[in-house]
């Protein structure tokens, strides 16, 4: 009997930027393979909220579990709050996806110092700090794995 060297079942995984397209998609494609899925959002807004609750709807379907939040990435406590959530509410938190994505449309002389301070918060910062978060239960777990897709 050989085993699936691509089975992802009883691992956890966590997605940061899950309401963006590559985020989503890593996100159904680890349920897909067998995990339990967190989703995370980089920023609080309505449109990032339902973007995820179409993420989460889609790994229902694999019948995996799952559970969503939005929240600043940028921020060092809410990170860590949605980490230990993870932790208690799928049993455990093995992989780190960082999809991290906030641009701006518009060229770049027009972006203003304060959207470009938000992009490195978001895009940078945050990706440091999940990745700090993360490091933790994983350490003690001795097992982990930690993807960033970030630009």
């Amino acid at each position: 009997m050989t085993s699936d060297p691509f089975s992802l079942v009883t691992k956890k995984a966590l997605v940061l930027g899950a309401s963006s397209d590559i985020g989503s998609a890593a996100g159904i494609a680890l349920a897909e393979a067998g995990a339990d899925v967190a989703l995370g959002t980089t920023l609080k807004r309505k449109a990032e909220q339902q973007a995820i609750s179409r993420c989460a709807d889609r790994i229902r379907q694999t019948k995996r579990m799952t559970l969503t939040q939005c929240l600043d990435s940028s921020d060092k406590s809410e990170l860590e709050q949605l980490v230990t959530k993870t932790g208690t509410s799928l049993g455990g938190l093995d992989i780190l996806v960082c999809a991290h994505d906030l641009p701006f449309a518009k060229p770049v002389e027009e972006i203003t110092d304060i959207e470009w301070q938000k992009v490195i918060q978001v895009n940078l910062t945050g990706v440091f700090l999940a990745c700090q978060a993360v490091s933790r239960p994983m350490l003690s777990a001795r097992y982990g794995r930690i993807i960033n897709i970030v630009s």
